[in-house]
């Protein structure tokens, strides 16, 4: 069973059954992932075994009370979080494409530019076309080395204040400073 939280430990748990992985902390699903899959010589392979790795990135951090055991399906609970539309490849939307540009905004200072499907910019730039539930979100990117960059979910209309997204949507820790 999964510990409440308390004393202030928090608990997590990792479901991941054949390439897709439900992510549930304190008793909430917070990220789903389908699909996984990686490179390996120049072809897509399903990311379906691996190992298992904990790592904390800018501060401190105690696990305890670690345990495993394997899954052959989603408990029926958590069926519908996986459930939703095809596995493969089929059925994406492309973002960056079509002239002029539409459904993106930015918020504040900063700006971007799309040629040829490639966005390139800094700021914050937020798709307002329409709103996403489940999804999967994939894309390539290239970083300039410094600074801090990243992609952010599930975050209200920020207005002109470019920090909300940061700090009420669901993404990567700001840079250390």
């Amino acid at each position: 069973p999964i510990l409440p939280f308390r004393d202030g430990w928090h608990t997590a748990e990792v479901l991941s059954v054949d390439g897709d992985s439900i992510h549930v902390f304190d008793g909430q699903v917070t990220m789903v992932l389908r699909n996984a899959r990686h490179e390996v010589d120049g072809k897509t392979v399903p990311l379906t075994r691996g190992k298992i790795q904990l790592q904390s990135e800018y501060a401190e951090i105690f696990y305890r009370a670690m345990e495993v055991r394997p899954l052959r399906e989603f408990p029926a609970d958590r069926r519908d979080w996986v459930a939703i539309g095809p596995a493969g490849e089929e059925g994406f939307e492309p973002l960056l494409d079509g002239a002029p540009l539409k459904g993106w905004t930015m918020c504040g200072p900063g700006r971007f530019d799309v040629q040829d499907g490639v966005a390139a910019g800094s700021g914050l730039w937020w798709y307002t076309a329409r709103p996403f539930g489940n999804f999967i979100l994939r894309g390539e990117y290239r970083k300039e080395p410094g600074g801090g960059s990243g992609v952010v979910l599930r975050f209200p209309d920020p207005g002109q204040d470019p920090t909300k997204a940061v700090k009420e949507g669901h993404g990567p820790p700001p840079p250390l400073a």
